[in-house]
This record gives structure tokens, C-alpha cells and sequence, in this order.
């Protein structure tokens, strides 16, 4: 985290903290400012303003948003502006009846639940939110959805994948498996399937660290019922 500063924006009078390691318009995202903003990447001078007062620097943007003559002027983007001291703006485009009725961002984590085709290019994706269990929002909103596809969806094509390896290389090479492994059946599926160890992560985040001592009790458990000695006599056993 960088060093945090006030920025002011005028004629409307309101007043964010921003940290330098932001941009303007994420701060202001943050404190449920709904400042203008269309591609927030530098390209459509949607949330172009005036610097009044202070010390900033921008990362990179296209010169269509902001040209040259613009930048001497003292116009800025506030989507590529990061504040290096106080800063006092002037907006130029702004709804005053909106600015102060945003929600400020929300990081919500959420798993996977469904993803149905609906034509050859287009997917319905149905997730399920798990920390926080819910989340406020305004009719229109949209989310920004990050990171990748981890947990139970992953989980077939995992073992496919390792099967795969497995064929090719044999007992040569340790594989190691992961992906939608979350108790003892995925973890005994994986290594019939060919790998020789099991790694965790959507699972150990949210079960914690008892999961895998649950695991073991599980494989012991199969042990018993099936009566395996080994679990190294296992590998690869359901590869063809």
C-alpha cells in the first residue's frame, strides 16, 4: 500500500481518500462515489476531468481519450490517475443526483454451481456465493468476475487430463493432481487415475486445515472396506 491523500472534488464538494497504489476512479468505487467512467482503461474519455490542484501521474491511455494539447492543459483521466499528494478536481460530466447513491465495492467469493451452453458461443453461468453469503447491489449493476475456474466443475476434467498423462508416461514421472479435489472419493479417484500426489486449494480455502487429516481417515476408511495395503497400489489402476 502507497501513501493515501485527499482528493477533492468540485463544484460538488465531496471528499475521498485515495492511496497511490489506486486510481482516482477505483477510490472513489470504493467510497460508493459513482463517478462517470465508460471502459476504464484509458480509451473513451468518459471520465475526463480537470486538475485544479496537486500532484499526479497516469499510467498509460490513449491519446483519443486525452491528446497531448489536453494533458498540458491539466485534463486528466481519472482512471489511469494516481495521486501523489492532495489533489482538488473539477468534474466536467456528473450526475449529482447519482454520485452519492452508489454502493462502495464489495469483494464477494463465490463457486461455481452451473455453466450451461445456450448456443455455440454463449454460456449461462450460475454462482453461488460463499463469503459474504450475500451482497447489495442496484438493479443494472454489473460484476467483474476474476480469477479462474477451480473446485468441483474442474474436477472430471482433472482426472481426464491425468489419465492422459499417465498413459504417456507411466510410473516414469510423479503427477501430481489438483483441481476439485475436496474429500476422499476425489482424492482416491485422482490417484486411481494415475497421480502419485494430490494437491488442494478451492477445498483447504474454505474447509481449513482439518481437511486433509479428513481426507486420510477417508482413505483409511476405503482401505478397510476394500482391503488395499498400499496406496501406491493404487495409481493408475483405473487407466486402461
Amino acid at each position: 500500500m502507497g501513501e493515501k491523500h485527499k482528493v477533492r472534488f468540485e463544484p460538488v464538494d465531496i471528499e475521498i481518500e485515495v492511496d497511490e497504489d489506486e486510481t482516482v476512479l477505483e477510490a472513489a468505487f470504493k467510497h460508493g462515489v459513482m463517478l462517470m467512467h465508460g471502459c476504464k482503461e484509458g480509451q473513451c474519455s468518459a471520465c475526463k476531468s480537470f486538475l485544479l490542484e496537486g500532484d499526479l501521474e497516469m499510467d498509460r491511455w490513449s491519446t483519443f481519450a486525452l491528446n497531448e494539447f489536453e494533458e498540458e492543459e491539466g485534463y486528466v483521466l481519472l482512471c489511469r490517475a494516481h495521486a501523489y499528494s492532495d489533489l482538488e478536481v473539477e468534474l466536467l460530466s456528473y450526475h449529482e443526483g447519482m454520485l452519492q447513491t452508489g454502493i462502495p465495492l464489495q469483494l464477494v467469493y463465490a463457486e461455481v454451481e452451473e455453466i450451461e451452453a445456450l448456443t455455440h458461443d454463449m454460456r449461462r453461468l450460475v454462482l453461488k456465493l460463499v463469503d459474504p453469503p450475500e451482497m447489495n447491489f442496484l438493479p443494472g449493476q454489473y460484476a467483474e468476475l476474476s480469477g479462474g475456474l477451480s473446485g468441483p466443475p474442474l474436477r472430471e476434467r482433472a482426472n481426464h487430463v491425468v489419465r492422459v498423462l499417465y498413459r504417456r508416461v507411466g510410473d516414469q514421472i510423479p503427477i501430481i493432481g489438483v483441481g476439485g479435489i475436496s474429500n476422499g472419493a476425489d482424492a482416491l479417484a485422482r490417484i486411481r487415475a494415475g497421480a502419485t500426489l494430490v494437491q488442494l486449494y478451492t477445498a483447504f480455502t474454505w474447509a481449513g486445515p482439518s481437511l486433509p487429516g479428513q481426507i486420510l481417515r477417508d482413505l483409511s476408511a476405503d482401505a478397510d472396506r476394500s482391503g488395499w495395503d498400499s496406496i501406491l497400489d493404487l495409481v493408475g489402476i483405473d487407466v486402461c
